[in-house]
């Protein structure tokens, strides 16, 4: 793993919770939406990845002020394939 773990779980975290708003939500909120939302914070992997992502928070400032090329490449590949999924 390269040292912008945190900021790459950040990154998978938020795509996370954007394609489920951007599912949810694109019709407008209803009663449905919430039982929608409530089921996939039930899924443990939906939950795992925003914790992960989030639990870090602190330290990507830091990863991305030092951020190299390769690093970025990285990053780039994981939103790439979060969005692909």
């Amino acid at each position: 793993m390269t040292d912008v773990k945190e900021s790459k779980e950040l990154l998978i975290a938020l795509v996370k919770l954007g394609k489920l708003a951007a599912k949810q939500l694109g019709d407008g909120v209803d009663l449905s939406d919430a039982v929608a939302i409530a089921k996939a914070l039930a899924d443990e992997e939906f939950r795992k990845a925003l914790i992960d992502g989030f639990s870090g928070l602190s330290s990507v400032p830091a990863e991305l002020k030092d951020i190299d090329a390769a690093e970025a490449v990285a990053l780039i590949g994981a939103l790439y394939a979060e969005i692909q999924k």
